[in-house]
């Protein structure tokens, strides 16, 4: 089994760091516990800070870490379905 946790963003610069390092804690220990792989998929709703720049290092570090981006802002709503859209292959949780 892979979980997919979604996570939409705009402007996250102060707390994504943060974000990441918690819920990986979180994930990593559970998956252990319950033998299944993880993701997490962050859906930048088109920031002007560098919360895109942050998700690109973040991914370049961690496997479990990807992202995709809008061209602007979307709304939060538009973020999640992009992010189910994106999560066919998996079970999906926001």
């Amino acid at each position: 089994m892979k979980l997919r946790v979604i996570v939409p963003c705009f402007n996250e610069t102060d707390v994504l760091h943060q974000t990441i390092q918690e819920l990986t804690e979180i994930l990593e220990k559970d998956s252990l516990d319950q033998s299944y792989d993880y993701d997490m998929l962050f859906v930048d709703d088109g920031s002007q800070d560098d919360t895109m720049t942050l998700l690109q290092q973040a991914a370049a570090q961690s496997p479990h870490v990807k992202f995709i981006s809008f061209s602007r802002n979307f709304g939060k709503e538009a973020a999640m379905i992009a992010g189910f859209e994106h999560s066919t292959d998996c079970d999906a949780v926001v």
